[in-house]
């Protein structure tokens, strides 16, 4: 009888501790990376060099448009009068002239506003209507705040321009930048400013654009990117962390970049959460090569234009020289919408672009060592920690994470 118990009570013991194991494998293998996303130190935050959103822009007041169109009529009137009028012809043509030259005010006014692309070239606009006469004070209160910024304007001008000169010598290209952008067309600010635009970022510099849920609060924090490239004034980023976790394809069967539903959320979700209406206009509509598997010759797909994309296992092996250099840790939230973090290391799998071994599949860098068996060849292959696998996995995976790419253009 005690026998009996003894047995029974062993494997009682057994079964706890192997489901107290599970469990305990579980948790660890959802707990959060322990890779802090706080935004590295001398990351360049590009948000300050960012144009103030045209929204933002205060209209054309009513009545100036108004003054436009009675200036117009009284001007035509005159000049019709003095055709006709023999004693009064002349003081009747001083009185046309006198109001084309207003109405030329007016008018060139009126393109200061509509054409405005800086906060300058507000200020400078309301300090010209109120220094318009017969303007009444009402239509001009959107303007007269912003008038009061500019204060002794050329001497401000001439001031700000002189630090910005100065800037580019001691080569502070950010804060030069932000100078001459605030400068608008006063002197040579505009020439300075596209000469000194390659010089904002450097091949292997942090930056932070953009803002995403990268903690699992709902408020949104700034992406950090890696300068991968630079071509000009454009540069070629990747995310610094795995930001989601996204199936490249969410449908059984073959696919590719051109079809996948990952190149879809990237284009639209991502984008649209992402983004501001002013960091989207300055990322390029970039052409994405779609080449074949190496190895297997999976066919990648047409080419297509994207804003935002994941890299290729080509620009993999140009940008990431090794393997160490391609791991990369998931964000928290990441890991809560399914991103597989290794336990030890805390890193994540992450998508390529680039077709597996066969259509259905697409290839992957690995966190750590392990196998996969290459359905096409009915064999296992092996890979090491930071290998681009090139047999890859189901498009239909719910653990692999994704690392955004764009081209930026400053």
């Amino acid at each position: 009888m005690l026998s009996i118990i003894f047995i029974c009570l062993a494997v009682w013991l057994v079964s706890f501790a192997s489901s107290y194991r599970t469990g305990l494998e579980k948790t660890q293998a959802q707990a959060p990376p322990r890779t802090k996303v706080r935004p590295l130190k001398n990351a360049v935050d590009l948000s300050g060099l960012v144009p103030a959103a045209s929204s933002g822009r205060p209209p054309v007041p009513a009545e100036l448009e108004k003054m436009l169109s009675e200036a117009g009529r009284t001007h035509k009137l005159l000049l019709l009068a003095a055709e006709v009028s023999e004693g009064n012809r002349a003081f009747l043509r001083r009185e046309a002239g006198e109001v084309k030259k207003r109405l030329g005010s007016l008018s060139a006014l009126e393109r200061r506003i509509k054409e405005a692309d800086s906060e300058l070239d507000i200020k400078i606009a309301a300090r010209d209507m109120l220094a318009i006469k017969e303007i009444p004070e009402s239509i001009s209160e959107a303007f007269t705040a912003a008038a009061g910024q500019v204060g002794e304007s050329e001497t401000r001008l001439d001031a700000v321009y002189n630090d910005a000169v100065a800037a580019i010598g001691r080569q502070d290209f950010q804060n030069a930048y932000r100078s001459l952008f605030f400068l608008g067309g006063h002197k040579d600010s505009r020439e300075l400013l596209e000469r000194i635009r390659p010089e904002l970022l450097s091949e292997g510099q942090t930056v932070l654009f953009g803002n995403y849920r990268l903690l699992l609060s709902e408020k949104k924090d700034p992406i950090e990117w890696v300068v991968l490239k630079k071509k000009g004034s454009d540069c070629l980023l990747v995310s610094r962390f795995v930001l989601d976790c996204v199936p490249y394809e969410t449908r059984m069967g073959s696919t590719d970049w051109e079809h996948c539903s990952l190149r879809k959320w990237l284009g639209g979700a991502f984008y649209e959460s992402a983004f501001s209406d002013t960091e989207k206009s300055m990322l390029v509509s970039a052409e994405i090569k779609n080449a074949v598997n190496p190895v297997y010759g999976t066919p990648g797909g047409g080419d297509t234009r994207d804003k935002v994309f994941v890299l290729s296992f080509p620009e993999v092996q140009e940008f990431f020289k090794t393997n160490a250099s391609r791991l990369c840790s998931p964000t928290p939230f990441a890991v809560s919408k399914g991103a597989f973090s290794q336990q030890k290391s805390g890193y994540a799998y992450w998508w390529l672009r680039t077709p597996g071994s066969g259509p259905g599949t697409a290839v992957f860098v690995a966190p750590g060592d392990g196998h996969i068996r290459d359905g096409r060849q009915n064999r296992v292959e092996g890979f090491r920690r930071g290998d681009c696998v090139l047999t890859g996995q189901s498009a239909d995976a719910e653990n692999c994470g994704v690392r955004p790419a764009v081209w930026l253009r400053l």
